[in-house]
């Protein structure tokens, strides 16, 4: 979308004669003056409840805009700035303009290049949202490591879906989680992916997430966890009724790992795990071996099982005759294995 179209829309709205709702400005070429003329329309929309700019070139200087156009945020609901070239300056502007938010639900800032501090400026927003009715929160693909996050933590109320994937975060981060008076009873996706979380960092978290009793996809994938973080997990794990899908594909999970998850997962009570990807661990026969002695009827409604790229081989037999207990498995992945067909012998429900 060309500037001046922008600037048109923005003379157009300015008149106060529109009763918009909902604006998808969307995979456009608006960039900095694009958003300042525009900030002016906004100011007169004080009906707006769902603003999506993601796919542009806003930076810092357009977050300001944005910012200081304060009454377009009263009631919006829906706001999506993500994959946008947003730093520190530009969530700092944005936290000057979240005193007058008290609706805001869904708020996506994923693919930008957010940092710790900006982080701590946004973390000042949310708990100036009163009352905070924030559910959804992407923070993905930007710079984020250490410092902000206990300030994110203590702001989080309402929140049921916080993608953190895609940063800098390592054990010291995760820790966070850990905070005193933090109700994260309310969460049920957690993504933490592709950061830098290793065994230590595995067994914070686990204190954590047995707070997060409604819990339903944990994704920790792409991180460095191996035997002893995912002991670690097993035992929060257990103690989430509501888990239906973990991953925990490309780490360093052998095959005592592999033993640990199995038990705790036979051990969840009223197990409603549909879905598990341990592809790409080193979990090879002797975990297989071990993994498929834990395959009782506390497996009895996983779906989907990703068990590919693990160094398999001559475990296969024993792993064949366990999956065939798993009445409800319906997806099977054991690819890029040593596997020989003429000994596998799977059924998988159609």
């Amino acid at each position: 979308m060309e500037q001046y179209v922008v600037r048109t829309l923005s003379t157009e709205l300015q008149t106060g004669t529109l009763n918009i709702e909902s604006l998808d400005l969307s995979h456009n070429r608006i960039d900095d003056r694009g958003t300042k003329s525009l900030s002016l329309g906004l100011q007169e929309m004080s009906n707006l409840e769902q603003l999506d700019l993601s796919y542009n070139n806003i930076t810092d200087r357009g977050a300001g805009y944005l910012g200081q156009a304060k009454m377009w945020m009263q009631n919006v609901t829906y706001l999506d700035l993500s994959h946008n070239e947003i730093g520190n300056k530009g969530a700092k502007s944005l936290n000057e303009g979240m005193g007058t938010i008290s609706k805001l639900e869904h708020f996506n800032l994923g693919h930008n290049k957010i940092g710790d501090d900006g982080l701590v400026s946004l973390s000042e927003g949310f708990r100036r949202m009163l009352p905070c009715v924030l559910t959804y929160l992407d923070l993905s693909h930007n710079s984020i490591n250490e410092s902000g996050k206990e300030s994110l933590m203590i702001a989080m109320h309402s929140m049921n879906h916080l993608d953190l994937s895609h940063n800098q975060i390592s054990n010291f981060g995760v820790e966070r989680f850990n905070i005193e008076g933090v109700n994260w009873e309310e969460l049920r996706h957690l993504d933490l992916s592709n950061n830098n979380i290793d065994d230590l960092g595995a067994a914070s978290l686990t204190y954590g997430i047995e707070k997060m009793v409604k819990l339903q996809h944990l994704n920790l994938s792409n991180n460095s966890i191996a035997d002893y973080g995912a002991e670690c997990l097993s035992v929060g794990m257990e103690r989430i009724g509501e888990l239906t899908h973990v991953n925990l594909s490309h780490n360093q999970i052998g095959p005592t790992g592999a033993g640990h998850l199995g038990e705790g997962i036979k051990r969840m009570y009223k197990c409603k795990l549909t879905d598990l990807d341990l592809s790409n661990n080193e979990i090879s026969d002797t975990g297989a071996v071990v993994f498929s002695e834990s395959f009782t009827a506390g497996w009895y409604c996983l779906s989907r099982l990703n068990l590919s790229n693990n160094g398999i081989g001559d475990s296969e037999q024993k792993l064949s005759k366990a999956v065939s207990r798993m009445n409800e498995l319906t997806k099977l992945d054991l690819s890029h294995n040593n596997i020989v067909t003429r000994e596998l012998k799977v059924s998988v429900k159609s």
